[in-house]
């Protein structure tokens, strides 16, 4: 028998409407592609290459061939610790890309504690900012969990990247294109972020390719040709002329320098510090207070919620691993990458250096060994150069200690400071035609000596390493 034309009906509609709730709605189309290809370049290359100069990377990247293969060190708590490289070439203006290969990202096989996590963040940075491209006010990127810089609530904006992947990070600069003033990312060739914007700080310098990460090993690619060809030409970093770009030369020196700063405990140490490393970017600090804040720039800690800081000299840790919570595995090997390198660094520890034992040690640690000469606070010598802004007090000046300046006012009095160096061309004479005798003259007061060199040593503070 057949159903009723009004039942049917009503069955077919309310098939209609299962069939329209199971439906898979579509995905929305993609924007339209608005970069287009690049037009032919004019005027010499800025460079002939574009490399990684040690005094741009942190103490733990280990290049090879040629710098193009990077890696960094997990021993000893350094595989929760990002490394951070930036290229010798900088762009101001036009739209130019650079690309990274992940060679290698390892899972981690820690089985207590917080397992190091795999991360690459990839963008720009202008020139002597941190490596570690964690301020917006100096750089721009994206990160492999699919974040950018520039977005503070979390939302992620392209895919997560993985081993294998060729990423390309591509920076408009170009006032003509649509896309001015962005940063993009693609990933074997295809685009996985839309164009996002470069903050307005960043506008108008000179911006340079930076990687960050810990747990990987990347293969850098500046051009001329990319490895992964994008949906349009584009230039590489490498091809930019010097119209548009800045480069870089490397400052680092054949003798390295090793400062042990001498100071009262709450006068002021560490903003000395601070003006000195600003004044002074290719110095190195090792310090509690420079491990637990790369540390804490190198990955997400909140779980183990607020530590409190007590102190910039032994400042609490509490990250639940032993290596970065002991206060001398990384700082160790700090001091071993130093001297291997041959990086100039400055020892900070305000107790430690007070105590001739600890300084002893120092003394007598791969670092110091590799400096090139040394003449302890209270030692008659002159250093190579004199760091404008370092202070000292009129019996610091008899008494002969090194590094001097205009004195300056901390927490309402004058800082006192005086600085332990290791350093080539240290001698008798500290400087020629300073005003007054204070000014021109080390080594007056009791217990100063004129060291190895002058034949002569008194006091004992001046004994020679």
């Amino acid at each position: 028998m057949a159903e009723p034309p009004e039942k049917k009906q009503k069955t077919e509609e309310e098939q209609a409407k299962d069939a329209a709730a199971t439906e898979v709605p579509k995905a929305p189309e993609p924007p339209k592609e608005l970069e287009e290809d690049a037009k032919a370049l004019k005027g010499a290359k800025a460079a002939d290459a574009v490399e990684f100069l040690q005094p741009d990377t942190t103490v733990n990247v280990m290049p090879a061939l040629n710098g193009s293969i990077l890696t960094s060190l997990t021993d000893n708590g350094f595989s929760h610790l990002l490394a951070g490289a930036r290229a010798s070439v900088g762009v101001k203006s036009g739209r130019y890309m650079f690309e990274v290969k992940i060679v290698e990202s390892p899972s981690s096989s820690h089985k207590s504690g917080p397992h190091p996590q795999n991360l690459l963040k990839i963008g720009f940075s202008v020139a002597n900012s941190s490596l570690l491209m964690d301020s917006t006010e100096a750089s721009v990127s994206f990160d492999s969990e699919g974040h950018f810089s520039g977005i503070k609530s979390g939302k992620k904006v392209s895919q997560k990247l993985s081993g294998g992947n060729v990423v390309a990070c591509l920076l408009n600069l170009d006032k003509g294109s649509p896309n001015c003033n962005t940063i993009s990312l693609f990933s074997g060739g295809k685009r996985i972020s839309q164009p996002q914007a470069v903050p307005e700080s960043l506008l108008g310098k000179a911006l340079f390719p930076t990687v960050a990460f810990k747990c990987m090993t990347l293969h850098a690619n500046f051009g001329p040709e990319p490895l992964c060809p994008l949906p349009f030409t584009c230039h590489m970093v490498a091809s930019a002329p010097k119209s548009q770009a800045e480069v870089k030369t490397s400052t680092a020196t054949e003798a390295a320098e090793v400062l042990f700063p001498v100071s009262l405990p709450d006068e002021g140490s560490f903003d000395w510090l601070d003006m000195f490393l600003e004044k002074s970017p290719g110095y190195v600090e090792i310090s509690d207070r420079a491990v637990r804040e790369w540390v804490e720039k190198s990955g997400n800690w909140q779980k183990r919620g607020a530590v409190p800081k007590s102190s910039n000299d032994k400042p609490e840790m509490g990250f639940g691993v032993p290596k970065l919570d002991d206060g001398s595995s990384v700082k160790k090997m700090l001091t071993t990458l130093c001297a291997l390198q041959k990086r100039s660094a400055v020892v900070m520890e305000v107790k430690g250096n007070l105590i001739k034992e600890e300084i002893g040690q120092h003394l007598s640690s791969p670092l110091s060994r590799q400096a090139s000469d040394f003449c302890d606070g209270l030692g008659r010598g002159s250093a190579s150069r004199v760091q404008e802004g370092v202070t000292r007090t009129a019996p610091q000046a008899e008494a002969g200690c090194l590094q001097q300046g205009a004195p300056r006012q901390v927490h309402g009095r004058e800082e006192e400071m005086a600085v332990y160096q290791k350093t080539e061309g240290a001698g008798e004479s500290p400087q020629e035609g300073g005003e007054g005798e204070g000014e021109g003259r080390q080594g007056q007061g009791e217990g100063s000596g004129q060291g190895p060199r002058g034949g002569q040593e008194e006091g004992p503070g001046s004994q020679r390493r």
